[in-house]
């Protein structure tokens, strides 16, 4: 019998990923390119994981790093890939907005709406800490997309990697999820405090370049 209260993980996550939508510029155009790159690293990491289901399932310290890997090369790698490849005209402000809709495909489709059926059919064990620790979580997931959105736009438009090769490592706090799911040998709350530690600490990075970026438009 579904808990009713079970519900309100993914409602939360869809919350977390449509609210940053009213907040930055819309642009049909760069919701489309997200969709593509979001779901392009989705599955080929998926397909890389049940490929090599036996390591991937292996509680080593290779595994965990791959985790990460995966992510810090696919995520921001395709989010910047779709850009150059459909010649997506963007700028600081723009990124702003393409990060946002990189982490709306991830919070609200993906973990929220595709997952309600999950919800419903499945019992679901709820509390108010998991819940609390469930929104750490897709807070942490929102300001790292919202950063490997931003970084390639920057890299796409000033033709210069270096911005996508600060927020790719980034990715490897994949690792740290890794490890809690694998060996359990640290808590769940270590592991949201980590992550959310670890997104926050780019968010200067983020103002920096905004700020970068709007001064160089202005002397253009």
């Amino acid at each position: 019998m579904t808990n009713m209260f079970s519900l309100l993980y993914p409602l939360i996550s869809i919350v977390i990923g449509v609210v940053p939508l009213f907040i930055f510029k819309r642009n049909a155009y760069l919701l489309g390119i997200a969709a593509a790159s979001y779901f392009t690293a989705i599955i080929l990491k998926e397909i890389i994981q049940l490929s090599f289901r036996s390591f991937f399932i292996t509680p080593t310290l290779p595994t965990y790093l791959s985790y990460g890997i995966l992510t810090a090369i696919f995520e921001p790698g395709f989010a910047y890939l779709y850009l150059v490849l459909t010649k997506a005209k963007v700028n600081g402000q723009l990124g702003l907005s393409y990060g946002s809709y990189l982490a709306f495909y991830e919070n609200a489709i993906f973990l929220g709406l595709l997952s309600l059926p999950n919800y419903l059919l499945l019992s679901v064990q709820f509390s108010v800490l998991s819940l609390a620790l469930y929104g750490l979580e897709r807070i942490s997931s929102f300001i790292l997309h919202l950063f490997w959105g931003f970084s390639s736009a920057l890299s796409a438009s000033k033709k210069n990697i270096k911005y996508l090769s600060v927020s790719m490592p980034y990715g490897m706090v994949d690792s740290v999820a890794a490890y809690y799911q694998l060996s359990h040998n640290i808590s769940l709350v270590s592991t949201e405090i980590i992550s959310l530690v670890v997104s926050i600490s780019c968010l200067p990075i983020i103002v920096l370049w905004y700020k970068m970026d709007k001064r160089n438009q202005r002397l253009d």
